[in-house]
């Protein structure tokens, strides 16, 4: 009798840590979800720090505002925060073949061109798209090319 009762008493012990195991394992799962997410965030709010340099950058040039130093103190910024999306494995999305891709890309206009290009050819990125792994934490803006050429 002793030893069936030292038997149900580790077949229950068995069945405890069991369910300890898959509520810990559930748990993990969300900490991993909710820490992908506060990435992608983050990786979000740098990114559109590097688009706010990009703007400025261009509007200086256009400006004939900015001076060597001003230049190599941006640039310094703009590849501090590069590398830090770098260690969060975030890149820019690369478009296969200058073509729009379902989820990677948000289509903001088509144009007419001059040469026959096929739809959805791309004719210019107005804004760089950027994922993590298979996330796509912002597509990228593009404007295509309409079916048909004038």
């Amino acid at each position: 009798m002793d030893k069936l009762h030292i038997l149900d008493h580790i077949q229950s012990r068995i069945s405890e840590l069991q369910k300890s195991h898959l509520l810990l394992q559930e748990q993990l799962n969300h900490s991993k979800i909710q820490l992908e997410q506060h990435m992608n965030d983050s990786a979000l709010r740098i990114i559109d720090i590097i688009d706010l340099i990009h703007t400025t950058t261009i509007h200086m040039h256009s400006n004939n505002m900015s001076d060597s130093n001003t230049q190599t103190i941006i640039k310094k910024i703009e590849r501090r925060l590069i590398d830090i999306l770098k260690r969060w494995q975030v890149q820019e999305i690369q478009l296969a073949e200058g073509c729009i891709q379902a989820g990677k890309t948000r289509v903001l206009d088509t144009r007419h061109t001059s040469e026959i290009k096929p739809a959805g050819t791309i004719l210019e990125v107005c804004r760089q798209g950027y994922q993590r792994g298979d996330t796509i934490i912002r597509p990228a803006d593009v404007i295509t090319a309409s079916n048909t050429g004038t």
